[in-house]
């Protein structure tokens, strides 16, 4: 890249007052400030938007405020905010965290460094709601980790997105430029980090890693999404629930339906080279739809 990449940052809120004022200092600690801050509040009822009033005020940088007449929920917010980034990296960014002082220069020198990567990501350190540090990296309770998957290569790190995600999008910055005319619109069946990496991906763009903790990544009992705790006795009754895993497996199956159906209108046409990726794409469909089809021990004992 000849000329130094532009940085926006996608922050989305609600409800966020308890939280939000420690990620957005966060922000404005950073040795590498962003050239712009896109904030797209979803409805709070809280001190929220007070907050940020306050932050757009007193930022030595742009700051753009949007605040939703109706409730988007965490995908279509995340897309509203990313559409109106003009940077050609950009950053998402969740309400509860905080951030490393180098977190924007680590993660735009490695997509400086790999030009042709549509995104960069880091592991992250565990905190608890009250911000105290729980000896815990994200990596490790990941089913998939990122660090030893992504340099496997596309193939690997596709195919295995097409199961599920295995990354958080509160640790990673994406290559905008690259990826902003294949995007939108996102599905909402879909979050918004499994999308943009799934199709950065199937787009001939790999993502890079790095094993450092840039993000400070909070657990707690208010979160609408993410890397979740889990109770032991909690997710035994998840696996047991055979209703509950034909639900997952049918909702799997109808985001990659979506995204088929985004990738042959909004993609194949302009990128035919791409068309690799159709069997892979209908086979894990199926997949997730034969699995879905299929009942407990238990569920075929009640029906017989």
């Amino acid at each position: 890249m000849s000329a130094a990449p532009t940085i926006s940052v996608a922050l989305c809120t609600f409800r966020g007052e308890r939280f939000l004022p420690e990620q957005l200092d966060s922000i404005l600690a950073q040795t590498r400030r962003p050239d712009q801050v896109v904030v797209c509040d979803d409805g709070s009822t809280d001190r929220t938007r007070d907050i940020l009033t306050d932050f757009a005020r007193s930022a030595p940088f742009p700051v753009e405020l949007r605040f939703n007449e109706r409730n988007l929920g965490v995908t279509k917010n995340f897309e509203q905010a990313l559409s109106q980034c003009a940077g050609g990296f950009a950053v998402l960014t969740d309400q509860d965290d905080r951030w490393r002082p180098d977190k924007l220069a680590v993660l735009s020198q490695l997509l400086i460094d790999n030009p042709h990567s549509g995104y960069a990501c880091s592991d992250a350190e565990l905190i608890d709601g009250d911000g105290r540090l729980l000896n815990q990296r994200v990596w490790p309770e990941m089913r998939q980790n990122p660090g030893t998957l992504l340099p496997q290569g596309i193939d690997a790190t596709a195919t295995r997105l097409m199961q599920s995600n295995f990354l958080l999008g509160a640790t990673v910055m994406i290559h905008l430029d690259l990826l902003r005319p294949w995007i939108f619109p996102f599905s909402t069946n879909f979050y918004h980090d499994h999308w943009l990496v799934l199709t950065s991906e199937l787009l001939g763009h790999h993502g890079v890693a790095t094993p450092e903790p840039l993000t400070f990544y909070r657990r707690h009992a208010g979160q609408n999404c993410g890397l979740k705790r889990r109770g032991v006795f909690g997710a035994l009754r998840k696996l047991l629930r055979s209703s509950e895993r034909r639900h997952r497996q049918a909702m799997r199956q109808q985001r990659l339906r979506d995204f088929l159906a985004h990738w042959e209108t909004h993609i194949l046409p302009r990128r035919p080279e791409t068309e690799r990726w159709r069997g892979a794409l209908e086979a894990a469909a199926d997949q997730f739809a034969q699995a879905g089809e299929k009942r407990t021990w238990w569920a075929r004992q009640k029906a017989a």
